[in-house]
């Protein structure tokens, strides 16, 4: 490995290293001084670890002014990829620097909105993740096991400090919120519900991403004529928590007339299928296509990944079963 060189009294990183002689920690080292240079002015860079959804293990860093105790958490690994792809330092601190700017979502935050259960109980949800791709954070968070996903819970965020987000709830908030489990679980399911589910046929979804716009009466026949559904949320965003509703499970069979499959698209939508669309091993058949999108790159990032079984919902027993 080359050695560190000192030039102007400042060091800097021998041009003759191989971006695979630098390790994780030793950039993290001297991505720092470089933020720290870049920022020109007094900074406080602090790295961590911290627990995603599917990502239990995610190195992050913060950036922070003086007086204050809030900023965004930007992880590291991508940045050291570019560098190790021939990205010098300095270009990608002052790529991190740009994105902590833009986010605009630093300051001095009252945190007292989150220690006061009575101010935080309204933006209280649920989310389902799969479980076994999360068995480490379960272990932090209170939860509730669903067929072979879990009930989370999270805070809503939306401020001018912090931005749009979201916290997820852990086992010591409890303890600060001086509640019981059963007690969170009401109070976001409560809110959850509030907040209406959406019912689309697969090419009404189609059509808005490609940009596409037809007459009322073509999207009505298109209904009609549906074959897939996806359920979601009006936002779109984590919305496969309806699926855990069995009010919701039982309005859409009424409404397609028939049991159906449900493929866990991804935390934010599922689709619905009827089940007369599909012959012998239908559920085999769709499970293998879920497979193969979630293993699949170029459609699911691995953060969006719900799970791989499908399910079928039975209108008669109004059960949610494993099917394949």
């Amino acid at each position: 490995m080359s050695d560190m060189m000192k030039d102007a009294g400042k060091e800097t990183i021998d041009s003759s290293k191989s971006e695979d002689e630098l390790s994780f920690e030793e950039f993290t080292k001297w991505l720092k001084k470089a933020i720290e240079k870049c920022m020109e002015e007094p900074i406080e860079v602090r790295f961590c670890t911290i627990s995603k959804i599917n990502r239990p293990e995610v190195k992050a860093m913060t950036i922070l002014r003086s007086g204050e105790n809030a900023s965004p958490a930007i992880e590291i690994e991508p940045y050291y990829k570019e560098f190790q792809s021939g990205v010098d330092m300095d270009s990608v601190a002052e790529k991190i620097v740009a994105l902590h700017k833009e986010a605009g979502q630093s300051g001095k935050q009252d945190v007292s909105f989150y220690t006061d259960f009575e101010q935080a109980r309204d933006h209280i949800v649920c989310r389902l993740v799969n479980y076994e791709m999360n068995r480490g954070l379960l272990e932090t968070v209170p939860y509730l096991r669903y067929h072979d996903l879990a009930l989370v819970y999270c805070y809503q965020m939306g401020n001018e400090t912090l931005g749009m987000g979201s916290i997820l709830v852990r086992n010591e908030h409890l303890e600060v919120w001086g509640i019981e489990p059963f007690q969170l679980h009401a109070v976001a399911v409560k809110n959850t519900k509030g907040k209406p589910y959406c019912l689309i046929p697969v090419c009404a979804v189609l059509d808005s991403v490609l940009g596409f716009e037809k007459p009322q009466e073509e999207d009505e026949a298109a209904e009609e004529e549906s074959l897939a559904y996806v359920l979601t949320n009006e936002e779109m965003c984590y919305g496969a928590v309806n699926i855990y509703f069995s009010d919701t499970l039982r309005e859409v069979s009424s409404q397609i007339g028939d049991d159906y499959y449900v493929l866990p698209s991804s935390l934010h939508e599922c689709m619905i299928v009827p089940v007369s669309e599909w012959t012998s091993n239908g559920a085999r058949k769709l499970q293998a296509i879920v497979h193969e999108i979630n293993h699949n790159p170029e459609y699911m990032q691995v953060e969006q990944i719900l799970g791989e079984s499908v399910y079928r919902y039975y209108a008669d027993t109004e059960e949610l079963e494993i099917a394949a």
